[in-house]
């Protein structure tokens, strides 16, 4: 006579709203191996004043290929805008976002999205947007999808001049697993399901700003002896996403640098990026909170901005569709470095959870000497990038004239390229047979020979469809784009005039 709440595969298991006195009945069903209570998950707070609009407040950078507005700060001090110059902007990665719920339909900044899939692990339904249906009684609270908004702005919004984030490029699948009407235990199990979900669907990376939150008394809670990645429901499903090749990364927490040390979960997890929050000048913000793990593992692993960072602001709570403003917490410093991952794995979509793992924290700042406030320091988003190796943009720009194609794509290595063997293979739409021409070094930008390479072809975009890949060698590699290709390769779109990877 019970309903599931939750139903977990990885876990073989259900969650259910039972009273007390009938646990001894459901212990003594046959397939009943264990029975655990289900804990509190919190959205980590936020703090700031929104306002409508930046229109005195407009950054533009010389030398850069976008302008980020109020955003550049965010984005400059984990050394993002190198990477967006260089056409690695997350296209090609798939992100999964756990929050309250995402406007993502009506914001300027958010609209244009490539979000494929969204569900309401509350409501049950694939809508995440604040909405009051007859079926939802009580329907969400005025700002259900307000923290979620923010969070998915920071990570992958875009409109020039106003915001920009980092793995704006990427694609998107959306959970609504925190119920902002109160805090309900099931929310825990939610996690799991979205977390089954989101992997179940090929993301690459999930970006989580919701941690664990004990019971209210008399209830058993965790303590800090729990904090060694191995108890919590939450860590187990975060460390079951990694093993499965996703990249989990997730808010520290705000609960302040303590002792006993303030570490919650799953930012406990081995496995897990935790993502804890300095300031514009990189000192670590008070609220962030502080390892190591009751098992001796150093935490956070990583940090990012996480004051004052600038996001967009849902139509649910300003009336309209253009309100940004500034918030803080570990909230926000998780979307930042989870948008670094989706640059990582775009340029390198072979690596394992493990190898993005060090590629930032041996690049980042403290990473000679990490310790429980920072961890290893502030994320360098171009060096991540390039530690596993030579990159080459997944995004190569296309000019098109009546009878000619110029392609051009930038190919960046720490050690000495080929210049002489960065090849382009090309062949009509409808021909297995491809044909390798030189591309030529147009615009250099180190003495590795790492730049711009660009090549004319003799087709008319309006009557001649072509594919084509891209080869590259240094002293150290060779590498290709599409990675896999020619099984996989270009393809132009002759309606946007784009590379797109078939």
């Amino acid at each position: 006579g019970l309903s599931p709440h939750a139903i977990s595969k990885w876990f073989n298991a259900v969650s259910v709203k039972i009273k007390t006195d009938k646990l001894e009945e459901i212990k003594k069903l046959p397939f009943v191996d264990k029975i655990e209570g289900v804990h509190f998950l919190e959205k980590i707070g936020t703090r700031g004043n929104y306002t409508s609009t930046f229109d005195d407040y407009v950054i533009s950078i010389s030398g850069n290929k976008y302008n980020y507005g109020p955003t550049y700060w965010q984005n400059q001090q984990i050394n993002v805008p190198k990477l967006h110059n260089y056409g690695i902007t997350g296209y090609g990665s798939r992100v999964g976002m756990c929050d309250d719920g995402f406007n993502w339909r009506n914001h300027e900044a958010l609209n244009t999205r490539r979000v494929l899939g969204e569900f309401d692990w509350i409501f049950k339904d694939d809508s995440t947007l604040f909405q009051r249906e007859p079926n939802q009684i009580p329907g969400d609270a005025f700002d259900q999808d307000g923290h979620g908004t923010a969070t998915l702005s920071t990570l992958g919004g875009f409109k020039e001049g106003k915001l920009i984030g980092p793995g704006f490029d990427s694609e998107f699948y959306l959970s609504k697993t925190e119920d902002g009407r109160s805090e309900t235990p099931v929310e825990e199990d939610f996690w799991l399901t979205a977390l089954e979900w989101m992997e179940g669907r090929g993301v690459d990376v999930i970006s989580s700003s919701l941690i664990y939150k004990p019971f209210d008394p008399p209830n058993v809670s965790y303590d800090y002896k729990d904090m060694n990645g191995r108890t919590t429901v939450i860590v187990r499903a975060a460390e079951t996403a990694a093993y499965f090749g996703v990249v989990v990364c997730n808010s520290m927490g705000n609960e302040s640098q303590t002792n006993p040390p303030s570490i919650v979960s799953p930012p406990d997890g081995d496995s897990v990026f935790a993502i804890g929050a300095v300031d514009s000048t990189g000192k670590i913000a008070y609220f962030s909170s502080n390892g190591p793990t009751s098992d001796g593992r150093m935490k956070p692993d990583l940090v990012a901005m996480g004051v004052d960072v600038i996001t967009a602001v849902s139509k649910s709570t300003s009336g309209n569709d253009k309100t940004y403003g500034p918030t803080g917490g570990t909230s926000f410093s998780c979307p930042l470095t989870a948008g670094v991952c989706s640059l990582i794995l775009s340029a390198h979509p072979e690596l394992t959870p493990m190898q993005v793992m060090e590629a930032l924290k041996k690049t980042s700042d403290k990473k000679d000497s990490p310790n429980n406030v920072y961890g290893w320091g502030l994320v360098n988003a171009y060096e991540a990038a390039l530690y596993w190796g030579m990159i080459i943009s997944n995004r190569p720009d296309i000019i098109t004239s009546d009878n000619h194609i110029s392609i051009s794509t930038y190919v960046i290595s720490k050690n000495n390229i080929d210049e002489n063997n960065v090849m382009l293979y090309y062949a009509k739409s409808s021909e297995d047979k491809f044909i390798a021409v030189k591309m030529e070094l147009a615009e250099k930008i180190d003495g590795t020979n790492s730049g711009k390479y660009t090549i004319n072809l003799p087709f008319s975009i309006n009557t001649d469809n072509i594919k084509f890949y891209i080869s590259a060698s240094d002293s150290q590699s060779s590498r290709m784009q599409p990675y896999n290709a020619p099984i996989k390769f270009f393809f132009i779109n002759q309606d946007t005039k784009t590379a797109e990877i078939y």
